[in-house]
């Protein structure tokens, strides 16, 4: 089950858990070749009805999400049990993805869970025990390891859990100041190096973008999101911040008698200083309730 999957069943899990401190993202565990992260906090996420509402819709509908409100063999509830969840890349191949869960967790059961494989092998790497095992839903061997008593990282790629055990045991460490970081946010995604993506027929925006920022959360009663983007050059910049309040500015033509998209558009602003394009949105959870239950939620299929 990939780490996406594992994201949207724990936002659709997490609404009738206690809430407890938000669990932000630990840079520290990043490994130094990172390229890009997704960064779930599950404990702010409680905190935001509108969220919770709007993914438990998208879970409630996916049977394969459904799944993963309980996982009866271990006893584990994830909504529950799971305070935070970063996915994380050395490369840009999804499928290389690795998840690191923070919460409470039996290793005792996860590990006798994993050792049925018949493939299933353990190693010691920097004082901590890799584990080794054949996924048939993957198709693939997976590694893992747990980092600490309330700490697991797992995925298909060794190198990058070795690299994660290699940083962990060094001094924690801070975001980049060009990172988005808020700690009242429930969902970051953070991106380097798009402009060494090997895509061949990549667009020239992407090919002329270095960073990524995005971060979502909630303030008392009003939600928030934050983008930063950086590119090669400050004309580009300007360029695409041109681009985005003109779409914005199209957007709030095209529902002049929507006043509840009107004004949530209102709010958005963009601004760009030197190569960084910077964007900011807030609008009323209430309003924004609103026009998922009345404007699209009727629309979906």
């Amino acid at each position: 089950m990939s780490g996406i999957v594992i994201v949207l069943g724990l936002f659709g899990t997490a609404l009738h858990a206690p809430q407890a401190p938000g669990e932000p993202l630990e840079w520290g565990l990043l490994p130094q070749n990172w390229n890009w992260c997704a960064h779930l906090d599950v404990e702010n996420l409680k905190k935001s009805a509108i969220a919770v509402q709007i993914i438990g819709q998208i879970v409630d509908q996916n049977p394969d999400l459904r799944k993963l409100r309980e996982i009866p063999l271990i006893g584990f509830k994830p909504g529950e049990d799971i305070r935070s969840v970063t996915i994380l890349g050395t490369s840009f191949d999804p499928q290389k993805g690795i998840v690191l869960l923070r919460g409470r967790l039996d290793q005792k059961q996860l590990t006798a869970l994993i050792s049925f494989s018949p493939s299933y092998e353990t190693r010691a790497v920097e004082g901590k025990v890799l584990h080794r095992w054949w996924d048939q839903d993957q198709n693939a061997f997976m590694t893992g390891t747990f980092l600490s008593e309330d700490r697991l990282a797992f995925g298909r790629d060794e190198t990058a859990i070795r690299a994660i055990i290699a940083v962990g045991t060094a001094n924690p460490k801070a975001a980049d100041p060009f990172f988005v970081t808020d700690p009242q946010t429930f969902f970051e995604f953070h991106a380097r190096g798009l402009d060494e993506l090997p895509l061949p027929f990549a667009s020239p925006i992407v090919k002329r973008s270095r960073r990524l920022s995005l971060a979502v959360g909630q303030r008392g009663d009003k939600t928030f999101a934050v983008l930063a983007a950086e590119f090669q050059s400050p004309s580009t910049a300007a360029d695409v911040r041109d681009v985005l309040a003109g779409l914005t500015a199209f957007g709030r033509l095209q529902n002049a008698d929507q006043p509840r998209i009107y004004s949530m558009l209102q709010s958005a602003r963009f601004t760009a200083e030197g190569s960084i394009v910077r964007g900011e949105w807030e609008g009323s959870s209430a309003t924004l309730q609103a026009v998922w239950e009345n404007d699209v939620l009727p629309r979906l299929p």
